[in-house]
């Protein structure tokens, strides 16, 4: 399935398209079987004449107006195919599910385009105008024409209405995702600056790992944020989890490659050192190890980010992050959590470090002793 027809069927779910609302456009728009026998009375006609729609879009640019657009426009001149094929099929289907669909992706593709609705709307009534004076010229009963004219633009307006609506959809869909797009960057930003706060603040690696979990479900919204760290054994170890932390009783993960439970988001994080973000685990071959558990939690979005310190072969850990809303980390957002992963790292690393310098100073290497290290400070001159 494309992406139009994808979101055709959204917008289809949006409206609740079903038996019951297409019966309700029906009359709504008043389109009865006979509206839909005076349109074939009409295709029977130009059947009659069978280079009428290979023509119809030449004798519609003999319109001035039509020229002037279309000229303008690059999608009219793409689309020229399609606008001949749109009106060969006018209602020799009825209107159906697959009918409402198509115009739905007309409107998605006219929004993709960025066509203006005004512009479109003109293009489509001067096409209209064309095929009416064509029927003027050919049907020489009144009442029939009539009848055909007045079926035909209620079909207008049905088409305008669906492919508008697809249209100002698409709209207010991108408007949504910017507005959702900007409050998840804002997530991530106060979490950059919480975490490199506690950084400034802490020289416990114990205390990092504890107030960073806590920071992750307050701050970044998620269900439930642990970090694991690798040992000897190739497991991955909690060390420190926050927030629906039942999750992870009795939870076996491991980095080894040839194991199931290696090639998980949080495994393969720290193998392959880089962000992994898993979504729908239910339907995610690398998540079937957990399926049932995170089942149970309805956990939907899942992003696993390594801890990679002094340039190591993989990273030592990960920090794996849980959330009950689908897609709930973007590529963008990814990437910003990925700096606040480098930057416990780095603190990781600093704190370490420290920490075996101040073994260097203070112990003694063979009895683990403390050294008590006297310092004498010259006098000043008028005291010696």
């Amino acid at each position: 399935m494309n992406t139009v027809e994808h979101l055709a069927k959204v917008i289809a779910q949006d409206m609740h398209l079903e038996e019951k609302t297409i019966n309700e456009l029906h009359h709504l728009f008043t389109i009865s079987d006979n509206d839909t026998k005076a349109i074939e009375k009409l295709q029977e006609i130009i059947k009659l004449s069978p280079d009428f729609w290979k023509n119809f879009y030449t004798r519609c640019l003999r319109n001035t107006a039509l020229q002037k657009i279309i000229s303008d426009s690059q999608f009219f001149k793409k689309h020229k195919r399609a606008i001949v094929d749109y009106f060969l099929k006018l209602l020799t289907n009825k209107i159906d599910y697959d009918y409402i669909l198509n115009r739905f992706a007309i409107g998605i593709q006219l929004e993709k385009a960025t066509v203006e609705p005004i512009l479109f709307a003109n293009i489509l009534s001067n096409f209209y105008l064309q095929l009416i004076r064509y029927c003027e010229d050919i049907i020489h009963d009144t009442s029939l024409l009539a009848e055909i004219i007045q079926s035909y633009l209620k079909i207008v307006f049905l088409d305008l209405t669906l492919i508008l609506h697809a249209y100002f959809f698409m709209k207010e869909k991108k408007l949504s995702d910017a507005k959702k797009e900007l409050e998840r960057l804002g997530r991530s930003y106060r979490l950059i600056h919480e975490i490199n706060d506690l950084i400034v603040r802490t020289n416990d690696e114990h205390t990092l790992y504890e107030t960073v979990v806590k920071i992750l479900v307050a701050v970044g919204n998620f269900d439930l944020a642990w970090i694991g760290m690798v040992d000897k054994q190739l497991n991955v170890i909690p060390v420190a989890s926050y927030g629906a932390t039942q999750y992870l009783n009795d939870i076996y993960i491991s980095v080894d490659p040839s194991l199931p439970e290696g090639n998980g988001p949080t495994g393969t994080a720290i193998r392959k050192k880089t962000i992994i973000r898993i979504n729908y685990p239910d339907e995610d071959s690398r998540f079937s190890p957990w399926k049932e558990r995170a089942a149970q939690f309805d956990f939907k979005s899942i992003v696993a980010i390594p801890i990679i310190v002094d340039d190591s072969t993989h990273a030592i850990g990960a920090i794996t992050l849980y959330s009950r809303n689908e897609h709930f980390v973007t590529l963008g957002e990814a990437a910003l959590l990925q700096e606040v992963a480098n930057d416990i790292s780095f603190a990781i690393d600093h704190i370490r470090k420290n920490k075996r310098l101040e073994k260097i100073l203070f112990y003694d290497e063979l009895t683990g002793l403390g050294i008590t290290i006297t310092f004498y400070l010259p006098l000043p001159h008028r005291y010696s």
